[in-house]
């Protein structure tokens, strides 16, 4: 599994921001750990995950190819659907009317 919640949030707050840089300087992280786990990712998913051009704060930035927002589009669509899954375990698990045995009624 390459692609988790650090990944998720490195690449969504890169598209905000339109840089790495200010991504990884964002999460508390080295701009060369930041470049080393876009690196595996492109080797995992075999296409490049930005598109960058250089020029600094005049007109440099970096964005999402294709298939890394479709990376992005589909590991939220599978946090939306594992929550909605997780709340009716829960209640499955923790009924409202099951409440009573844990408040020693």
């Amino acid at each position: 599994i390459f692609y988790g919640p650090g990944i998720h949030q490195l690449l969504q707050l890169t598209e905000e921001t339109g840089s790495l840089s200010s991504a990884c300087a964002h999460m508390g992280m080295s701009y060369s750990k930041g470049r080393k786990i876009v690196a595996v990712m492109e080797q995992q998913l075999g296409a490049p995950v930005l598109e960058t051009q250089q020029g600094g704060a005049s007109g440099g930035f970096s964005r999402l190819t294709a298939p890394a927002r479709e990376m992005v589009q589909r590991y939220e669509a599978l946090c939306a659907e594992a929550e909605g899954t997780l709340a009716q375990l829960f209640q499955k698990h923790f009924p409202p009317e099951g409440a009573a045995e844990f408040s020693g009624e």
